[in-house]
Formats: structure tokens, sequence, C-alpha cells
């Protein structure tokens, strides 16, 4: 069998004989012009493979696109759930072969059988599809996450699967605009993974969720997607380990081939479908931002000015904190956390990523997928609090520094959060508010009584002068509180 990847849950399996086509959305734009595939793809229709039968999984118009179902014959095969809407639509559209289906009612294309499989009761009425080539099986759940009896009975019909295409994206698509508090949702991932368990699958494949919000709408997608793939596949190994080697994330232009039992990848083999490289960071999660981006003022605060120091910050002076505080420390390394760092310049950001998942702390200058906690800081108000130009409280009510974390660690039983652990993080850590104050307070005292400063945060050389104190190194003493003879 071969599964052409074509964008979101549309995909083409070629059995030895017979081709099936499933949730076809070829314009891409849809939602009303909400949404469009991602990563950003090209389809040329003209060498599109003929197509032998048609199913539509349900009426979510991500799935049940109209614009792309009357591009068909009307004689073509559709195959859709007892659903009245779509029934009706498809009727109007005049396609003259609609076959409305059960759970397990059977059908036979060339050689492929392909049976509906069940969805958990509530919401609309929808399907996954297991698709059997001889003893080649694969198990396309689209949306659904099946009760423990639906896999059951399944699994009863189908005990091998052998690729099982999989939700895996616990969406956040309309909590923010009906005023659910941001959170991520543990119980929605825990649940999915627990789904993905159920399948007993011996391969795993992303499927669905390959969209972006566009235009006006774009400022959502960093609310919208709270995983990452790079993340989800880190996590199902995690929870099963059998599944080293065994996830896969193809992208649109892909096809994965199915022989013996084996799936390998053939990247960019579609001479119909073609797109950009997924490129994660343009749907990463960023509640802490909410359409308003941490930026940087300061036109001297560039990446290329601020390089060395920004990098003595981590590499020395946080890797030598780490060193001193290994005890303070150790919630990290148990709960494995990758922190995400992103110091914020005038022309972009630097990024240095802590990973304790090691007996040692790793720190490294990079941007990744699997960090769950993360910290956006402007880069001059990180020079600001080790000289003592301001102080935290300036820096946090100004949203110059904005955290979140959602830390969890994933393991056979699911998914275990980390919520209400104090875990530590080493910026506050470092630069504590009682230090920082300090130095702040002694700064005034200075500039009001005609001693040395840095001067206002505002002026253009605060930060020539920061890096010209050398206090960047971390190693200088903090001024002296009031009342001492040296202020």
């Amino acid at each position: 069998m071969r599964i052409d990847i074509l964008g979101h849950a549309s995909i083409l399996v070629h059995g030895t004989e017979g081709k099936v086509l499933f949730d076809p959305l070829f314009p891409g734009v849809h939602q009303g012009g909400v949404y469009d595939v991602f990563p950003d793809r090209r389809l040329d229709l003209s060498k599109l493979p003929d197509i032998d039968l048609l199913v539509v999984s349900h009426v979510h118009q991500d799935h049940f696109d109209l614009d792309t179902l009357d591009l068909f014959d009307r004689d073509l095969p559709v195959v859709i759930p007892r659903d009245e809407i779509m029934l009706a639509s498809l009727t109007a559209l005049g396609f003259t072969d609609i076959q409305p289906v059960e759970s397990f009612d059977e059908l036979s294309v060339g050689s492929l059988t392909i049976v509906p499989t069940p969805a958990a009761e509530g919401g609309v009425v929808e399907h996954g599809f297991v698709v059997a080539d001889g003893d080649q099986t694969i198990w396309n759940l689209v949306d659904t996450v099946p009760s423990p009896a639906g896999v059951a009975a399944v699994k009863a019909r189908f005990p091998e699967i052998d690729l099982a295409f999989v939700p895996w994206m616990p969406l956040q698509d309309a909590e923010f605009q009906n005023g659910v508090p941001i959170s991520f949702p543990y119980r929605m991932y825990d649940a999915l993974v627990s789904n993905i368990l159920q399948t007993g699958a011996r391969a795993i494949s992303a499927g669905s969720c390959g969209y972006q919000a566009i235009g006006t709408h774009a400022w959502s997608n960093h609310l919208i997607f709270p995983q990452t793939r790079d993340r989800f596949a880190m996590d199902i190994v995690a929870a099963n380990p059998a599944w080293r080697g065994q996830i896969y994330t193809p992208d649109p232009g892909d096809a994965l081939e199915l022989s013996g039992g084996a799936v390998r990848t053939v990247e960019g083999t579609l001479d119909y479908c073609e797109s950009d490289p997924y490129d994660w960071r343009r749907v990463q999660w960023r509640p802490f931002e909410l359409g308003f981006a941490v930026t940087e003022g300061n036109e001297g605060c560039t990446t290329a000015a601020l390089s060395d120091s920004v990098g003595a910050f981590f590499d020395e002076a946080m890797r030598s904190f780490a060193r001193e505080h290994h005890a303070e420390l150790a919630l990290n390394r148990r709960w494995e956390v990758i922190h995400q760092y992103e110091v914020v310049c005038s022309d972009g950001s630097v990024f240095w990523t802590l990973d304790y998942r090691g007996p040692e702390l790793e720190i490294r200058e990079e941007r990744t997928p699997l960090a769950l906690k993360h910290s956006v800081i402007e880069a001059s108000a990180l020079l600001g609090l080790v000289a003592g130009a301001v102080s935290w409280e300036f820096v946090l009510l100004g949203g110059a520094y904005r955290h979140h974390d959602h830390t969890y660690r994933m393991d056979p039983a699911g998914v275990h959060t980390a919520n209400g652990v104090p875990i530590v993080d080493p910026i506050q850590a470092m630069l504590s508010s009682t230090e920082v104050l300090a130095r702040k307070v002694a700064t005034d005292v200075a500039r009001l009584t005609g001693g040395e400063s840095f001067g206002d945060r505002a002026e253009a050389d605060t930060i020539e002068q920061a890096l010209a104190s050398g206090c960047i190194e971390l190693g200088v003493e903090p001024a002296a509180p009031m009342g001492d003879d040296s202020a």
C-alpha cells in the first residue's frame, strides 16, 4: 500500500487495485477564510490520480469542503456518515452515488476493504476508517477518539494494525474566544495519548492538524496549537518505547509506503503535490503574548552587539550558577525540564535552551520545539537587571519579561503534571528580587546625589554603559544598600 499525504486530513490510499481519497481539502482556505493548509502547499490537480472512491469522515468544514467536492465527477461514489446535512448538500451538488454508512459496514474497492470505525458519543456524527489490502492494514482515525469499547471492537475485527493515522494535537481553537483560561490541556492530551496506546498499531503517523490561521486571524496561531510535532513524537515514544523509530510526521507531497508490516517515508515524491518545509515556529504556542509580542525599543540592542554578552550570561554565568546550586535545581532534573529562553533584541531574538534531562545541565544556543517552559525577556531589561538600572517590578509590570510553564512528564501510565511544583527559574534565582532592588535603589541614590550611575534605562547609552561596566559577568558585588557609608 502507498499513502499519499496531501495536507491536513487529506490522504490518498493506493491499494494493489483501487484508490481511495479521504477528506480532500484542495483549495486549502477554509472556515470562511480563517484557516489555510499548513505548511504552505501547492497542488496540480491535472496530475491527480484517478479516484475510485471518495470518503468524507464528518461535516466539519476542514473535512467536508464543498468547494473541493465540486471539483469531482458527479458519478464518483462518495461515502459519508449518516448525516442529513452532508447528504442534502451532496445531493444538491448533483452526486448520484452517495453511500451513508454506519460503524463496521464493510465496503470494497478493488483489492481494498474499507470499514468505518466509531467515534466517541456526542458531537457530530463521524467515523474513522480501517483500510486493508491483503495482510496490510492501516487505521485512519481522522478526528475520532473512540471509547475503549470502540477500540476493542475494532481490534477484535483487525487484531494487527500496521499503521495508524492519529489525532495528536489537543487543539484550543475556540477556548480563548469563549473566555476559557489559557492553560495547557493536560486532560485532553492524556486522552489522545491513551487512545493512541490502545490502538496497538505497529507504527504511528501524526494526522490532521495541518492548518494555520491566516490574514487578520493569524494572531491566533500562537494560541490554537499547544503542542509541537517534535514534542509529540518524543512523548509517544516515552509512552511506549516499542515505538522508537516507528513515529512518522510526513508533510504534504510525501508518501508512506507499507510493505510486509514495515513503513517507510518517501519525501517529496508526489508530482501533483508539494509543500514548504514544516516550520513549527509559525504555529508555536505562545500564550504569554496574546497578540502583543515582547519588543526591544533600544536600537543599540542588536543581536550582533549583544551576542558576546548574552552568550556570557548563559554559557558562563548561568552554567556557574547551576553548578553552585545543584541541589536547588533537583526538581528541574527530576521533571526533565527543557527550558527555552528568548532574549529579544531590536533586530531579532537570541535563543538559549537549558536541558535538565541528563545528570548535568546542558546549555545550548538554539531554539527547540521540545521545551515546555518558556521565558522571554527584552535584552535591555536583562542587562538592566544585572546592572541595577531597573527593578524586577519594572520589568514584570511592563511586560518586558514573560514566562509560561506547562511542565509535565510522559510515561506508559500517561501524562503527569507538575502543577504546583516549585520548579526554579534560574534567571529569577540568579537575579533575586532583593539583590536587584538593592542595586536599583543604590543606583538611584547615586544618581540623585551626583554619584556615578548607569543612568536612566531610556537613555541611548544605557546598554553601552552596562556592557562597559563588566556587570554582565555577574561577578561584581551588588551596590551597597542604603544606609551603608559606601553607598
